[in-house]
């Protein structure tokens, strides 16, 4: 069964059509939690540093398996790999309120890149954004080029970016600034997946992306073959807030499966809302794909949070594409399918990305140049602008059973001179 949707899911994606669904609780959805790792969450003011050493000593006379991979003092929190008679010993512990499985995610893969030779050509994705109905025009006047998203930044927590690239030069100079590495291992200015330079190149890329004069932030969580957790999308968005870099746009491209009927669920499914709800009072807007399951986006995280604009994707016939994620969780529909970004296999290669995780910086993208225009504009008042700005009743194949709403990303002109 896993085989055959599978199957089904791939042949959405060639067609980009959308796809009969079903509901996703009749999906043979499982999570990835074959591992021993586990987020331990301390109860108030309770030390960490001190909990974890009593605990390793208790651990180490007993004879399990307790090792620390990473902390938070100001989360109150420390993700370990442990056996399960030291998971009895943890969740016991007086200094303990909850122990919670790491949900693992799997190397973001999309559709395979195709390489394309670089042409001065606006690309689709910026063209379809800049206006109501097809044929495309050929044209992106969303403003002027000089400013879109200067003194902006946005935040990409993914698999790294490649900062040589010419899309992110200004004046020879990258715009990218490498914030925090999480996963370690390759290290800054690597991204052995192009996941995370595809989507930077989106948001903000000289050619290819909307807020073209944006400052770029890198924040890496996905290494080069084993994925990522939740806890790392956590501790990055911490990461963010404890920099002390001005708020921006938060781009996370990224879905784990999280259904808030499992009670197995419901501690990170709280746990994310407190975080994004921190986030936002910060003066942060979050913006994030609605997944590639061809499923319920209510289903996901970040996608469900109510703290977070999340986006689906659409073809160049202005259909959501059938991989993906649908419902009444997905605030609005963006470009998604073939689009051209920069590759992270050189400075100057160029790459056709498809899937959720590009309709989301480009609406990040969006935002960015909003708030270059107006820096009032919260969380909240950019929502709402997104979605008035958005053209109603462009996609051609929304049913009234998805509870889906049809709106189109759209970039109204920006009356602004830098």
């Amino acid at each position: 069964m896993r085989g055959l949707v599978a199957l089904l899911c791939c042949l959405c994606l060639l067609t980009t059509s959308f796809c009969v669904r079903h509901p996703a609780r009749t999906l043979p959805k499982v999570a990835n939690q074959d591992h021993n790792r586990y987020v331990v969450r301390l109860k108030e003011g309770k030390d960490v540093r001190h909990v974890h050493d009593t605990l390793a000593s208790e651990a180490e006379l007993k004879g399990h398996t307790f090792r620390r991979t990473m902390e938070s003092r100001k989360r109150n929190t420390m993700v370990v790999e442990m056996d399960l008679t030291a998971l009895d010993m943890v969740k016991t512990h007086d200094d303990v309120e909850v122990v919670v499985k790491d949900i693992r995610l799997d190397p973001p893969q999309g559709n395979p890149d195709v390489v394309m030779t670089p042409t001065d050509d606006v690309p689709w994705h910026l063209d379809r954004i800049n206006q109501r109905a097809l044929p495309l025009d050929g044209a992106f006047s969303f403003g002027n080029k000089c400013c879109r998203g200067r003194d902006v930044n946005i935040y990409v927590i993914d698999s790294g970016i490649r900062d040589t690239h010419v899309d992110f030069q200004r004046n020879g100079v990258s715009r990218v600034v490498h914030l925090e590495d999480i996963i370690g291992g390759a290290g800054f200015g690597t991204d052995c997946l192009g996941h995370g330079t595809a989507v930077a190149s989106v948001a903000a890329g000289g050619s290819y992306g909307v807020s073209n004069q944006a400052s770029l932030f890198d924040v890496r969580i996905f290494n080069c073959v084993d994925g990522t957790y939740l806890s790392h999308l956590e501790y990055a968005i911490t990461a963010i807030l404890d920099s002390g870099s001005p708020p921006g746009i938060i781009v996370m491209s990224v879905t784990a499966f999280a259904p808030a009927y499992d009670d197995e669920y419901v501690p990170w499914i709280t746990s994310f809302n407190a975080l994004a709800t921190q986030a936002v009072n910060a003066g942060h807007i979050l913006v994030t794909g609605a997944g590639n399951d061809a499923d319920f986006a209510e289903y996901y995280l970040p996608a469900s949070s109510g703290f977070v604009i999340t986006v689906g994707a659409s073809s160049k016939k202005d259909k959501i594409c059938g991989f993906s994620n649908i419902g009444y969780a997905v605030d609005l529909y963006a470009p998604g399918y073939a689009l051209p970004s920069a590759s992270h296999t050189g400075d100057t290669e160029v790459v056709l990305r498809s899937g959720t995780s590009f309709s989301a910086p480009l609406v990040a993208g969006l935002c960015a140049s909003l708030l270059g225009v107006n820096d009032t504009l919260n969380h909240s008042a950019m929502l709402d602008k997104i979605l008035e700005d958005a053209t109603d009743g462009a996609l051609i194949n929304v049913e009234a059973w998805t509870e889906s709403v049809n709106l189109l990303a759209y970039g109204t002109p920006l009356l602004h001179n830098c």
